[in-house]
């Protein structure tokens, strides 16, 4: 955090799984090596955003799906997404990588979020 409290925008790395109903998600090697979020379960912390900032990130343990925002406001969903949970225009059983989660105004900028079991909600 800077002086004034506010967290310091920082690069997003991620373990375990993103699909729990993948057979033998626990029977992968457990030595050092790279793993693809596409893997049934990274073991390892494996950066997802590259070199992006992340500003905000939120998960919650019932959702089984994470919600970040970049520094520069575009928000990203991955996980499960059985309902739309994710507010991508489509349901679907998981969304294995970050997808932008975009917004009938480009210029919409997102500040902050909050994941349910069910749904997402978005600050902008």
């Amino acid at each position: 955090a800077d002086n004034d409290g506010v967290p310091t925008p920082g690069l997003l790395a991620q373990t375990g799984t993103l699909d729990a109903s993948v057979p033998g998600r626990s029977s992968i090697s457990k030595s050092p090596l790279p793993h693809e979020l596409l893997a049934p379960t990274l073991l390892f912390p494996k950066s997802i955003f590259a070199n992006t900032k992340i500003a905000f990130i939120t998960s919650s343990p019932t959702a089984c799906h994470s919600i970040a925002i970049t520094t520069s406001g575009i928000a990203y969903g991955w996980g499960r997404n059985e309902t739309g949970q994710l507010g991508l225009g489509y349901s679907s059983a998981v969304v294995p990588i970050p997808t932008p989660l975009s917004a009938s105004d480009e210029s919409v900028k997102f500040v902050g979020a909050a994941v349910g079991k069910y749904h997402t909600i978005l600050v902008r």
